[in-house]
């Protein structure tokens, strides 16, 4: 299935404010372009101080030296997974939604064989028969693990990114959090946002937290690391056990 038709190209902005900086990440950003061959969107440039005020006045003119651009994609993730629900029911596959997974089931070598379930909405439970279950739930992996070995140790570090809609800004933030269906953008996380946003912007521009339009949260299953500190810090890898 080609997720083409979910995407589409975005021009993110480096904004530069020390001279060494035009090198050092003029470099990364052309690594950038080159690892990503004919597929690259469009090539980044370097704009001087002057085009940068013209296209984003708003930011703070004392110590700019110019803004990086390069282009990156947006996925709308919402209508991609829901794509890939559609094209598992036409090819046979049984999906169900607001389903739980009590325990798992297993024969008695200890193989994990399937898994008891539980309607949420309607409490109806029932046991899935399985010769192979894959455990892709997430930031919840470990509350799994957990079910097919109680001795096993956690290895997910839940982590909150909020993001925040402004007439004009866009930025994010990461965050350490704890493993809830429904994440919530705290008011400290959203402040954050906004006091790193004023550090760019002209002192005439005054970025409030009314002029927040919304604000949503989602959680990362980041492989715990014992040797950092955040989840900041923490390497975008995957690990297989």
């Amino acid at each position: 299935m080609s997720a083409v038709r979910f995407l589409r190209s975005t021009p993110p902005d480096k904004i530069i404010s020390r001279l060494w900086q035009v090198p050092y990440y003029w470099a990364g950003i052309k690594a950038y372009d080159f690892v990503s061959g004919k597929r690259v969107l469009k090539n980044s440039f370097y704009i001087n101080k002057s085009k940068a005020m013209e296209r984003f006045p708003m930011l703070k003119s004392e110590s700019l030296k110019g803004a990086l651009i390069y282009y990156d994609g947006t996925h709308n993730d919402a209508r991609m997974n829901l794509a890939i629900v559609l094209t598992a029911i036409r090819h046979g596959a049984k999906c169900v939604n607001h389903t739980k997974v009590e325990r798992l089931l297993k024969d008695e070598a200890g193989k994990v064989v399937g898994a008891h379930v539980k309607d949420t909405i309607t409490g109806t439970e029932w046991d899935i028969k399985a010769k192979t279950v894959v455990n892709a739930t997430g930031p919840s992996t470990d509350t799994i693990r957990l079910m097919a070995d109680p001795q096993t140790k956690p290895i997910c570090a839940p982590s909150s990114g909020v993001h925040i809609v402004l007439p004009g800004y866009y930025r994010n933030h990461d965050a350490p959090s704890e493993v809830t269906l429904s994440p919530i953008p705290k008011d400290s996380d959203v402040e954050f946002i906004l006091q790193e946003i004023r550090g760019y912007l002209s002192k005439d521009v005054s970025v409030r937290r009314g002029d927040v339009m919304s604000a949503w949260s989602g959680l990362r299953p980041l492989v715990r690391d014992p040797n950092k500190k955040d989840t900041k810090s923490l390497a975008r890898n995957h690990i297989i056990e």
